[in-house]
């Protein structure tokens, strides 16, 4: 465990610097989010609150935790996933923003478990989760804690389904709201790059079908590139064909969406424009 000021567990507190500057670089590109600070710092709505969160520690999860601290939040971070901690945001959290962080890139079960039982030891009021881990772990083994808890959110599907089989138990003694329509307007389709240039942004399956779709609309409703299309390989029925393909794949993908009660924020499709287009 890191010696400093605070405590907390992490794997070197000279990385700092580095996550410094990729905390910084994610602000650049959650406008959204730096709006949502600007008003946070004026309002406080977290003041004299708890929150503990159990999420991937990566740059964009560092920028959400120093929201909520600059919202008054009493805020606490550890990994939801060892594999996915990025240890020089862990030690810039905990160096420049005052936040305690539990995770160590690769680190053992044991650890893993230790670091979910330090987040129920800050006894939160508001709760951020990537999973089920922290809310399960706390409604197993300290539910006297869970009283304190006013709310939390869970992000994925496997936390859901295990939250669900809690509720049909009567095991869950706290609110917890799905945030999977913010996730996908703000993640999926806003997105945030990779600094690495590996990933590029992180989009939809409905915008790349959608993209995949207007580029084919386009090329048929152009004559003059009828000779590069052939040339390519891809003919007027070809287009026909893949043009009705990905119609219908946006439809599956859209049913699919709203079946799950979340919908898909921000990426329904506009008449004439991506589902219902007159071929």
């Amino acid at each position: 465990m890191v010696m400093t000021q605070m405590k907390c567990d992490i794997k070197d507190i000279n990385l700092a610097e580095q996550g410094k500057n990729q905390i910084e670089w994610a602000f650049k590109d959650m406008p959204v989010l730096k709006r949502i600070q600007e008003r946070f710092i004026k309002e406080q709505p977290f003041k004299g609150l708890k929150l503990s969160a159990c999420s991937h520690v990566t740059k964009e999860t560092a920028a959400l935790c120093v929201v909520m601290k600059s919202g008054g939040a009493d805020a606490i971070l550890v990994a939801s996933n060892p594999l996915s901690t990025q240890d020089d945001v862990a030690a810039a959290l905990v160096k420049y923003y005052d936040i305690p962080v539990f995770a160590i890139a690769g680190e053992s079960v044991e650890t893993y478990k230790s670091h979910i039982k330090e987040a129920i030891a800050h006894k939160p009021n508001l709760i951020i989760e990537d999973g089920c881990d922290l809310v399960s772990t706390l409604h197993s083994e300290y539910p006297e804690i869970a009283s304190n808890v006013i709310g939390s959110t869970e992000e994925t599907t496997t936390g859901i389904i295990r939250l669900q089989a809690m509720e049909r138990e009567g095991k869950l003694y706290v609110p917890v709201t799905p945030n999977a329509v913010i996730y996908s307007q703000f993640d999926h389709i806003s997105g945030v790059p990779s600094s690495d240039s590996t990933r590029g942004i992180s989009v939809s399956k409905i915008q790349i079908l959608n993209s995949l779709l207007n580029q084919l609309i386009t090329m048929r409703n152009q004559p003059a590139q009828k000779e590069y299309t052939e040339q390519d390989g891809l003919n007027q029925n070809q287009m026909e064909s893949l043009i009705q393909k990905y119609q219908s794949q946006i439809q599956f993908e859209m049913e699919k969406a709203e079946a799950t009660g979340y919908g898909l924020a921000g990426a329904m499709p506009e008449t004439g424009n991506i589902v219902n287009i007159q071929l």
